[in-house]
């Protein structure tokens, strides 16, 4: 509401959420139909319920911005972030780090979000949805999201998919505050704030970290976005495809190891992700020759030799 830009509309979209969730949302907007609320039924968690509230977006709409329910943006972050749109696809700015309880407006500490082009995002994503403003002629690509793994996040399909289809821009300004919580999952990593983070993450995963795991979630995300580009723009550019083919492979290549090392090198990708995902690639990869090995034996002993 506090937008100098005032020409928009906001669809909110309330994931499964109860009578009081929906009394505070409408006591918010109240005398403003520039809102539409819509409560869903059924709680789908944060990625399918952004997925649903684009679906509701009318593709002749210039551009879309997303917004989490409490950061806190500066009344110029969208007149500031849509003259970029002249020449990109997705467009976003930087973000004041804060905690819920924090009273001084002068501290807090800045992110640093930087465009290292698209191998290194499909590795390590620099995309917050809630930094950033998109043009609505990306919905078409993006549309329906690809079937989620634990790891899948709407804004890093989002930017990869921006990254496909025109320009991605990352400007050097701060635009809101970014509100973290003692209990977040996601979001940026504070000083002493990794143990709860992981705790958070470890039950995600069942209560235990296996290579397993992140060869089906963390690497398996990734295979699953580059298969889905691959089928849905099959005129990818040579230089695009050679982003996007190592990790559709779905297990440990050479070009994957060299490129990704090469990443971390240059600071473009932290090394303990992408160690990570390295392993999923590596365990990925031995499964599905292990299945190629007893699908042929199981057909040698049917068949004979």
């Amino acid at each position: 509401m506090a937008q100098t830009i005032r020409d928009w509309r906001c669809e909110i979209a309330i994931d499964g959420g109860s009578d009081e969730d929906v009394s505070i949302v409408m006591e918010c907007v109240a005398g403003d139909d520039r809102f539409n609320v819509t409560n869903y039924p059924n709680r789908v968690g944060f990625y399918r319920n952004f997925e649903r509230a684009l679906m509701q977006v009318e593709y002749d709409v210039d551009w879309i911005a997303l917004s989490d329910q409490d950061d806190h943006w500066y009344g110029d972050k969208l007149e500031k972030l849509i003259p970029e749109l002249e020449s990109a696809m997705l467009v976003s700015g930087q973000a004041r780090v804060v905690h819920e309880d924090l009273v001084d407006e002068n501290v807090g500490r800045r992110t640093d979000r930087v465009w290292n082009g698209l191998f290194a995002d499909i590795l390590d994503n620099t995309i917050t949805g809630s930094f950033s403003i998109f043009r609505a002629s990306l919905l078409p690509l993006a549309l329906p999201f690809p079937r989620p793994t634990d790891a899948a996040y709407h804004d890093h399909w989002l930017g990869i998919c921006a990254a496909i289809a025109g320009e991605v821009k990352i400007i050097d300004e701060c635009l809101q505050d970014y509100i973290q919580h003692d209990d977040n999952v996601l979001g940026e990593t504070q000083s002493g704030g990794w143990i709860v983070r992981l705790g958070n993450w470890r039950a995600r995963s069942g209560g235990f970290f296996s290579a397993s795991y992140l060869a089906e979630h963390r690497w398996g995300w990734r295979v699953r976005v580059a298969e889905e580009l691959l089928v849905r723009t099959p005129n990818l550019s040579q230089a695009v495809r050679a982003d996007v083919e190592p990790f559709a492979r779905g297990g440990l290549s050479l070009t994957l190891f060299v490129r990704s090392i090469m990443s971390v090198w240059k600071g473009e990708a932290p090394a303990g992700r992408v160690g990570a995902l390295l392993v999923g690639a590596t365990v990925a990869g031995l499964s599905a020759n292990r299945r190629t090995i007893r699908t042929r034996m199981h057909k040698r002993r049917k068949h004979g030799p």
